[in-house]
């Protein structure tokens, strides 16, 4: 059987403290309901203080993306995904579905849920 393979790329917030067994367990979870359907998923975390994307996040996922081709087998094909995901506090006028545009968020300003590492409000 030929597997598609799919490479995901979390970049998070170093201050999150998202990483933890459950949130591991979850993504394993998926990644065997997503194989039950011919899909191999890759994942791949990255953490930098407050998701900046510079050069070096840059050369990880550079690095991540051909390692994946050097292993490629028994794959039709492989897609990537790169998901960037930081913290916040919303204000309750901000759409706060799982998908949404950067537009329709507000931060509330000096929250001590927002990211540290960059200032939330001017990044965002």
């Amino acid at each position: 059987m030929s597997l598609q393979t799919q490479v995901h790329i979390l970049i998070s917030c170093s201050d999150a403290r998202d990483l933890s067994q459950l949130h591991m367990d979850a993504i394993e979870e998926v990644k065997q309901k997503f194989l039950s359907n011919g899909i191999d998923v890759q994942f791949n975390s990255i953490r930098v203080p407050g998701c900046f994307v510079g050069d070096d996040v840059v050369m990880d996922i550079k690095r991540t993306i051909e390692i994946s081709l050097r292993n490629k087998r028994n794959s039709s094909g492989i897609q990537y995904f790169i998901h960037i995901q930081s913290h916040g506090h919303l204000t309750d006028d901000s759409c706060k579905d799982y998908i949404s545009h950067v537009y329709q968020m507000q931060i509330v300003d000096g929250s001590p849920l927002n990211c540290g590492m960059l200032n939330a409000t001017p990044v965002g």
